[in-house]
């Protein structure tokens, strides 16, 4: 998609038309900026990668919608990760109203091996996906925020909307459930 997106013109248009209206050009800098992190973050929640990108798609419509609610001064990134969080929860509803079996499996889809991997290294990747998908949402969540994104703990807990102790909780269960899980190859 990011491929896509690049070919495209600049502006949030369909691609080939033109427009003289620049105004949407702020709102394209920013889904560019956030996109890929808005992906990961759903993948990271258990969406697949087709799935993360609807979720991304229905994050940035709902962001424009909210725009005037984003508060200046706070982290815009938390801001759209608790959006994207938000719309993660509305798909899996729909997604299990329509008797589809939710499923924490693809929680680590985006680190899929390489066929030039090792078999070692795939046996690793799958140890720590399904260790991973063992985690409650909240501790894989703050685990992957922390680690694959370096968020600071606060903006951790904005974007989950809790507590900087909550996250700080969190981040300690996940850890020590992984160093459990993870024993025989740490």
């Amino acid at each position: 998609m990011a491929d896509e997106r690049q070919g495209m013109n600049t502006r949030t248009e369909a691609p080939g038309r033109s427009s003289t209206n620049d105004s949407d050009r702020p709102v394209q800098e920013l889904v560019e900026a956030y996109w890929d992190r808005v992906c990961r973050y759903a993948m990271y929640l258990g969406a697949s990668a087709a799935d993360a990108e609807d979720i991304a798609q229905e994050t940035f419509l709902k962001a424009c919608r909210a725009a005037d609610r984003f508060t200046c001064g706070s982290s815009f990134q938390a801001w759209i990760l608790r959006i994207a969080g938000n719309c993660y929860v509305d798909w899996t509803r729909r997604r299990a109203a329509r008797n589809t079996a939710t499923s924490r499996k693809t929680a680590g889809q985006a680190l899929e091996p390489a066929p030039s991997q090792t078999v070692e290294t795939r046996e690793i990747e799958s140890a720590v996906r399904s260790a991973l998908a063992l985690l409650s949402e909240k501790e894989r969540a703050v685990f992957l925020m922390k680690v694959h994104e370096d968020m600071a703990h606060r903006e951790i807990a904005e974007t989950l909307g809790t507590s900087e102790e909550a996250v700080r909780w969190h981040m300690y269960a996940a850890r020590k459930k992984l160093r459990e899980l993870l024993a025989d190859y740490v």
